[in-house]
């Protein structure tokens, strides 16, 4: 056998070289087959880990208690912080409730100040009544309703009727007293022809003033003239006198007035002045300030208490 399988042996060899020629001439190649490495098995991977990978349900169970412990801490935060944003609240409520009646009586006060609603008047004849007042009125101040808090003619005041009648101070302060007025009884609309507020009665008390002058200065020359330039100062100020009235409800008939003005107007406007700043005295305002002077525009006499 070992000698049969010698002398097959080169046959063999030549067969071999011959079929590999064949496959040359053909256009293929012989190649030996590829050895792939066997690939484990899921349960072999599986068996092979060192620590058994977690199930659906025990990431989810995972995710739950991180989420329970993440959820405590945060009640427990904000369990801490309630009791401290309680007691906070609690302050400021009652911080609140003890500055309410201080706020009420600044806010009336303010009120008090601007003069409520404008003032609606009538230049002859009853007008409208004026219902508005601050309920932190005082029984003092409910007294300067219905009448005059003083006459035509008082000594409460003497700075101010010096300054009045005075040549060199008149100009410029009897229009700075009349704006005073308006500025604490509020706006005074006359009939829609003229709505008077601080501003306004600045302006047309200059101007008015400014004519009043030149009346005055036309009084040698020509008497006519003088009395339709007088007349525009009058006229602001007979406005602002029914404002007045109006606020307060001032029972005098119209002839009284209008000799009072005409004949003595630097007394009206005191008197005017006293009335209006007494009552705001009465809720705890202080008079005005003369200018340049720096001291108040009146000292008050206090109305009497009606038996």
């Amino acid at each position: 056998p070992a000698q049969a399988a010698a002398q097959a042996s080169p046959w063999a060899t030549l067969a071999g070289a011959s079929g590999a020629r064949d496959d040359m001439a053909a256009g293929t190649t012989a190649t030996a087959p590829v050895r792939r490495p066997k690939q484990p098995s899921v349960a072999a991977a599986v068996a092979a880990w060192p620590c058994p990978p977690p199930s659906a349900s025990t990431a989810l169970r995972h995710g739950e208690t991180t989420a329970a412990v993440s959820g405590g801490s945060k009640a427990t935060a904000s369990q801490a912080r309630e009791p401290a944003a309680a007691a906070a609240k609690a302050q400021v409520d009652e911080t609140a409730q003890a500055t309410a009646p201080v706020a009420n009586i600044a806010k009336e006060l303010v009120q008090a100040v601007d003069g409520g609603p404008p003032v609606q008047v009538v230049m002859f004849g009853s007008g409208p009544a004026y219902q508005w007042a601050p309920s932190a009125e005082t029984p003092g101040a409910k007294r300067y309703y219905g009448k005059w808090s003083t006459g035509l003619c008082s000594l409460s005041d003497k700075t101010s009727l010096l300054c009045a009648i005075c040549p060199c101070t008149l100009p410029c302060f009897l229009p700075w007293r009349v704006a005073k007025i308006v500025e604490r009884v509020g706006a005074i609309d006359a009939q829609g022809v003229i709505k008077l507020d601080i501003l306004k009665a600045w302006i047309v008390g200059v101007l008015a003033m400014i004519l009043f002058v030149l009346g005055l200065a036309y009084e040698w020359r020509t008497y006519r003239v003088s009395i339709v330039l007088e007349i525009a100062w009058l006229a602001f100020v007979w406005v602002v006198y029914r404002g007045v009235q109006a606020r307060f409800r001032v029972d005098e008939d119209e002839l009284t007035s209008l000799v009072e003005l005409w004949f003595c107007t630097a007394c009206a406007i005191l008197k005017m002045g006293r009335h209006v700043d007494g009552y705001y005295k009465e809720l705890g305002e202080e008079p005005p300030l003369i200018p340049c002077l720096k001291t108040p525009v009146v000292s008050f006499e206090v109305p009497k208490a009606e038996p």
